[in-house]
């Protein structure tokens, strides 16, 4: 799956209990892994990235 926010993807890839983001950032590849606790739902997922400055 995949996620874009300002011009960056993001690949997205579901586990049981956590969600794995990828992005390369200065081309250094950056991953993130966010808790099913904070995001059920791929949607859920996308609004938190869309959000989050962190992103």
């Amino acid at each position: 799956m995949r996620i874009e926010k300002d011009g960056r993807a993001y690949i997205v890839t579901e586990t049981a209990k956590q969600w794995n983001v990828k992005t390369d950032v200065s081309k250094m590849g950056v991953s993130y892994n966010i808790p099913k606790e904070v995001c059920g739902t791929f949607d859920d997922l996308k609004k938190y990235i869309a959000e989050n400055e962190l992103f």
